[in-house]
């Protein structure tokens, strides 16, 4: 199973790349010069930068949850099919919002968001319990994939959908701000968690080192 996620590790990124191309390439090209048509290519640009930051935060976190385990299940290999068929609507997700921007686009992106959320943490939880099974260990991942925010940012985007059945426009800069605040409220507790796994590396290393 060691190569087979080897194989699967390459296959997700190969999948999130290609995701985020086809969202540059869904964006429409001026044709002809006018205030209204760039300022059209600036929505569209906008609308594309929030499925870009939200996919690199994905891409983070699974990297992450990847990079705690050398060898995978079954269950794993099924659960990140079904995660990353989710994850590959976002580009037609993302163009519907930006081509027609009303209740209904903005909350069924807004509701795909929230399912590849849900469906990557229970993915990463199911990665975590295959390597650990000390409770205060698992915590400590969670926050290296995570951060300490999620509760936070979980309250946010509920609040996106609240706002975008009555202000679609408004929402897009809460679908912005969910993945920048997980960035920027997450790094350093991230950071501090992995310099963490990196000392307790170090030192399993050299206790089974040569005497």
């Amino acid at each position: 199973m060691e190569k087979l996620k080897n194989r699967l590790d390459a296959f997700s990124d190969a999948i999130i790349a290609i995701i985020i191309t086809i969202m540059v390439l869904d964006i429409p090209p001026v044709l002809h010069d006018s205030l209204g048509n760039y300022l059209l290519l600036g929505k569209h640009v906008g609308v594309y930068l929030i499925s870009f930051i939200f996919v690199a935060n994905i891409w983070y976190e699974h990297s992450t949850a990847f990079g705690e385990i050398a060898t995978m299940t079954y269950r794993i290999l099924i659960f990140e099919i079904i995660f990353l068929a989710f994850l590959a609507l976002m580009p037609l997700f993302t163009n519907m919002m930006a081509q027609n921007t009303t209740r209904t686009t903005v909350i069924l992106y807004g509701l795909l968001q929230f399912l590849v959320n849900y469906l990557f943490r229970y993915l990463a939880k199911v990665i975590v319990h295959l390597q650990y099974t000390d409770k205060t260990e698992m915590q400590k991942v969670y926050v290296k994939i995570y951060g300490n925010a999620n509760r936070y940012l979980d309250i946010l985007s509920i609040v996106a959908l609240v706002v975008a059945y009555f202000f679609p426009e408004a929402a897009l800069f809460f679908y912005l701000a969910y993945p920048v605040l997980s960035f920027l409220l997450n790094s350093a507790a991230r950071q501090e968690m992995g310099l963490h796994f990196l000392v307790l590396e170090k030192s399993n290393a050299k206790s089974v080192g040569p005497f």
